[in-house]
């Protein structure tokens, strides 16, 4: 988890664009999280949802790198006691906008809430 946390910030302090390594280490990731909830809190006792905001404010408009950030943070959604987590202001006003964004391009559903 270090690791790939690492390789992400390492990433977004290059800054580059539809970078590989970046895509897939959001993968792997999403992955890891998937089914897992001690792989879920260990990606937010490292620092990794604020982590994950900044990749999302940083590559706005990457499809691919949004919807990698949003499946993992549903991993973390479907972790009850974890879910608190995510009850941050300023995050859910970056994800309703992501998700609205992503829900008009590519999703059948409606839009996420307002606050």
């Amino acid at each position: 988890m270090e690791a790939l946390l690492a390789i992400v910030r390492a990433r977004l302090a290059d800054a580059l664009h539809n970078d590989i390594m970046l895509k897939f280490t959001l993968s792997a990731l999403w992955n890891l999280t998937d089914e897992s909830p001690k792989t879920c809190q260990m990606f937010l006792q490292k620092g990794g949802l604020d982590l994950y905001l900044q990749v999302l404010q940083r590559f706005e408009g990457d499809c691919a790198v949004e919807t990698k950030v949003l499946g993992l943070v549903n991993n973390i959604a479907e972790v009850e006691e974890l879910r608190h987590n995510l009850l941050d202001l300023h995050f859910l006003r970056v994800l309703r906008f992501v998700a609205n964004k992503l829900s008009l391009s590519i999703t059948p559903f409606p839009p996420f809430p307002d606050f």
